[in-house]
């Protein structure tokens, strides 16, 4: 997340978090819902152009902004390969010709159109096509490419 303007006092809409929540089980219905007062929540102050990189599985959201100004970000979310974009049908061809198969893997690219069962699918090439090691079919075995090219 970039912010935009500045965030330097708590209460001006800061982006919060709850450290160590993502090890955690999220609240049971009978307790009380997170928020951004309660003990354990850290709002985070930055100023225009300063980032947050954070996971997404940590209890995060808006404090309340009293400041009387707008909170302007800029959020930017890299996920899985699974989660593919879906704010259109198929990624653009003309970006996927300047791409090695790594990055086409990357930006979601599974080598057909999407089909159910593709959020748990991952194709067999995975850790090799990820770590640039040579895929040995039938073996859980893998040979490194960047090894094998310093010795001929």
């Amino acid at each position: 997340m970039y912010l935009l303007t500045d965030v330097t006092e708590p209460d001006s809409g800061n982006f919060t978090i709850f450290p160590g929540s993502h090890l955690r089980p999220f609240p049971e219905r009978a307790e009380r819902i997170p928020n951004p007062h309660m003990p354990g929540a850290v709002p985070l102050l930055g100023k225009a152009g300063d980032a947050y990189v954070f996971p997404h599985a940590i209890w995060h959201g808006p404090s309340p902004n009293r400041s009387g100004k707008a909170r302007k970000t800029i959020l930017y979310n890299y996920c899985q390969m699974f989660m593919r974009p879906y704010d259109f049908g198929t990624p653009y061809a003309a970006l996927f010709e300047r791409c090695t198969p790594r990055q086409r893997r990357l930006l979601g690219d599974l080598g057909h159109d999407f089909r159910p069962g593709d959020f748990f699918y991952a194709p067999e090439d995975q850790a090799a096509l990820m770590t640039g090691t040579k895929h040995v079919p039938g073996r859980a075995i893998h040979v490194d490419l960047n090894a094998a090219r310093k010795w001929g």
